[in-house]
């Protein structure tokens, strides 16, 4: 939910189906996932691309390839994990982390553009 709030384009894979209530993996279209763990790692979330089970691949997900997602796409998910019982103030501080880097990238690419 907060999410889809912050960037309203954002693919959350299984989003339709029953999660965990602190563990997500979604796509943000046009940003790139490497870079996304690495700002947002950074800020102390824990925050991986890949699936979980081999995080330190470079190829996509075969999950997401095997539930449709397209490789160009599946190339950029990432997966935060807010710990097992995420409060209301970690929530908040992910979307405030995740909106400031989604803004200085934009503001960037207008810049150079």
């Amino acid at each position: 939910e907060i999410l889809r709030k912050i960037c309203p384009e954002v693919v959350i894979n299984g989003g339709d189906a029953q999660r965990t209530n602190n563990t997500s993996n979604f796509i943000i279209p046009g940003f790139s996932g490497k870079d996304l763990v690495i700002v947002m790692s950074k800020k102390g979330f824990f925050i991986a691309s890949g699936a979980a089970c081999t995080s330190k691949q470079v190829e996509p997900s075969h999950v997401l390839l095997a539930m449709g997602v397209p490789p160009k796409l599946a190339v950029g998910a990432v997966r935060i994990s807010l710990g097992l019982n995420p409060t209301k103030a970690e929530i908040t501080a992910f979307g405030k982390t995740l909106t400031s880097y989604i803004n200085k990238i934009e503001i960037n690419e207008t810049y150079i553009a």
